[in-house]
């Protein structure tokens, strides 16, 4: 017995830094599972060896599309994974009608958000409105009936913001569900929503237990088990009330639309839960500039104003220059621009630039699907070449890798005790403090 708390006691020392010392390297996180990993929440780590990095699935662990999952009989037929359940647990005392309905009905009129008119999309009214009113028998709305189709469950563990001296807001990045818009006989439309919830933790040692509830998703194959442990884990951050201090205790973070469906140009909206209606409202395109000021003087000296931020993938676009909507394809680009580099970076965060030329992308990265298929993903999600829009330089894109590595690279970070991430990586970017959102 006191080897048993004896050993506890270590591992919880180098969980926070204290001993890092190169003869305890066996005893830290980076080999380790929880001790069970189908039915218990993870406590401190148990020694059990993961398979090696070069053999966790971005499929079962990043970018979950696998059909025992999206098409899961109980999870996503008004189960926990369906757009009904998901939409009721951030309706907070709204009721869900009203909760959707007003969300819906954005499309309906011109919206002003930050000073910008979004013209309206009314054939909202007839591609989802009164096709599910009529299916519902009238109101309140039969949520069975929703014609949102769910498409992939989604790890941004590489949005993670890490404590370090100097930063107390902690998170560990997000989880994301993505649906495709049905049309009124269940066809995949071009239309997506995603929700994008926050990953709620209070300090480093939480955000790697978010990582270890991931990564134990690696060793189990499709199916019951798999499902179980992952309806585990997306209820820690889709279930009703686990983010009290969220606007009607939803750990929702934004959710945002991708369409063609209604009206062209290709469009994205914003959508934040407000804290005095509770209800989902329109608002800025987080990065993403407004059309009218590709070209202009302000973006040129934004970027070079910003130029050092921007290349380590730290920049914040303020309120004052942020569009309501954004629409696609757009190649961002102003004369006088120094540093080519910095260009293609500040385009690649912007909403529009990351889905078309920057990328190389017909705007939706997780593409809507039939029933029985799973959906395809971009080239920039899997792996492309593409030649930069305005100098021609080739650049590889492989994201789910990308993000594999950040997962990987802060929980090796986090198991040795780090207290201080940023300061080990290389100086030029700041991979866990850093602003990315797609």
């Amino acid at each position: 017995m006191r080897r048993k708390k004896f050993f506890y006691s270590i591992i919880s020392a180098v969980l926070i830094g204290t001993f890092l010392s190169s003869n305890l390297n066996a005893l830290t996180v980076i080999d380790v599972l929880p001790v069970d990993p189908i039915l218990e929440p993870l406590p401190l780590p148990f020694p059990f060896p993961l398979p090696r990095p070069n053999k966790l699935d971005v499929n079962k662990v990043f970018m979950i599309r696998d059909l025992s999952v999206v098409e899961d009989p109980v999870r996503t037929n008004d189960g926990v994974w369906s757009f009904a359940s998901l939409i009721k647990n951030m309706a907070g005392l709204n009721h869900p009608t009203d909760f959707v309905m007003q969300w819906l009905q954005h499309w309906e009129k011109d919206q002003s958000v930050n000073g910008h008119l979004i013209p309206a999309r009314p054939s909202i009214r007839d591609l989802v409105i009164d096709p599910w009113i009529k299916a519902s028998g009238g109101l309140p709305l039969d949520f069975s009936k929703a014609p949102f189709r769910l498409l992939a469950i989604v790890n941004r563990i590489d949005l993670s913001n890490v404590a370090t001296y100097g930063n107390s807001s902690v998170s560990a990045g997000e989880g994301r569900f993505v649906f495709g818009v049905l049309d009124p006989n269940g066809n995949a439309t071009p239309f997506t929503v995603i929700m994008e919830f926050e990953l709620l933790a209070q300090n480093n040692f939480e955000i790697l237990q978010w990582i270890l509830q991931w990564e134990a998703l690696n060793t189990l194959k499709f199916g019951p088990l798999y499902n179980k442990r992952l309806e585990k884990l997306t209820s820690r951050f889709t279930a009703a009330g686990v983010a009290p201090a969220k606007p009607n205790g939803s750990a929702l973070n934004q959710l945002r639309t991708n369409e063609i469906a209604l009206a062209g140009p290709w469009e994205l909206r914003e959508f934040v839960i407000s804290p005095m209606s509770g209800l989902l409202t329109q608002t800025t395109v987080k990065q993403t500039p407004p059309d009218s000021l590709n070209q202009a003087k302000e973006i040129a000296e934004f970027i070079n104003v910003n130029e050092a931020d921007i290349l380590a993938g730290r920049h914040i676009v303020p309120e004052k220059l942020l569009g309501g909507s954004s629409f696609a394809p757009q190649l961002w680009d102003a004369p006088g621009i120094r540093n080519s580099e910095a260009r293609h970076l500040f385009a690649l965060q912007t909403c529009n630039g990351c889905h078309s030329d920057e990328t190389g992308t017909f705007f939706l990265h997780v593409a809507p699907r039939g029933k029985g298929e799973a959906s395809l993903l971009s080239g920039f999600l899997t792996g492309t070449i593409v030649s930069d829009p305005v100098t021609g330089t080739p650049r590889v894109f492989n994201d789910l890798e990308r993000r594999k590595t950040l997962f990987l690279t802060l929980k090796n970070l986090l198991g040795n005790g780090t207290s201080s991430v940023p300061q080990l990586l290389d100086g030029t970017i700041n991979i866990f403090n850093g602003t990315r959102i797609h």
